[in-house]
């Protein structure tokens, strides 16, 4: 990653190995209630590798808030650095047959936990599939998310959005568990939805 990813696009601060220095800048996390009640309790024991002494596929990395979105720039704008156009295009393609679609549809809608782990906490109705990117929002909703936005998040509740058509990325940090609380969640919505609206206005 380092050699096909990182250094390409002049990312010094990403890593799955943290140099002490980068250990001593590192944001604390902090503990609500299950129900997302206050006050935050710091939560130093938390282990963000759940025990892996290797990579993880699905966590583990540690960074700068401004190396991940030098990267998700870079994705957005289908740098040649780290692919080639037809690499771009499977990895924006929707994975998934008729089927799985139906099935990760209605496993999102299984129960609130799921909606809110998941499936972001966005409305239900809104029909979403996956790619190799991360989940793709085949609908959009009126001052909610935008048709086509691709999304995912982290275990400190921290979510990224893109969105091709419109050349538009974001990321939004937070460093607080339990993940992907309610109201965490519409911090974060309100976010993106702020950054369409003024994407709009920009490009009337």
């Amino acid at each position: 990653m380092r050699e096909k990813i990182f250094e390409p696009l002049g990312i010094s601060d990403i890593t799955f190995y943290p140099t002490p220095e980068m250990q001593q800048r590192a944001a604390t996390l902090s503990t609500l209630s299950a129900t997302g009640a206050g006050p935050a309790v710091d939560a130093p024991d938390f282990d963000m590798l759940f025990g892996a002494t290797e990579c993880l596929g699905g966590g583990g990395a540690f960074g700068s808030a401004a190396g991940y979105f030098t990267f998700l720039q870079a994705v957005l704008r289908r740098d040649p650095k780290l692919l080639t156009p037809e690499s771009y295009d499977e990895l924006f393609k929707p994975q998934l047959d008729q089927q799985c679609k139906k099935a990760f549809n209605e496993y999102i809608r299984s129960s609130p936990a799921h909606t809110q782990y998941i499936g972001m906490g966005l409305p239900t109705d809104i029909e979403r599939t996956w790619s190799l990117a991360g989940m793709l929002c085949e609908q959009g909703q009126e001052g909610g998310v935008v048709e086509g936005t691709y999304m995912w998040g982290g275990v400190p509740s921290m979510t990224w959005f893109m969105n091709p058509k419109a050349g538009l990325c974001g990321v939004a940090f937070c460093q607080i568990l339990p993940p992907m609380l309610p109201a965490v969640l519409r911090l974060h919505d309100g976010f993106r939805n702020a950054m369409f609206e003024r994407h709009d206005k920009v490009n009337k």
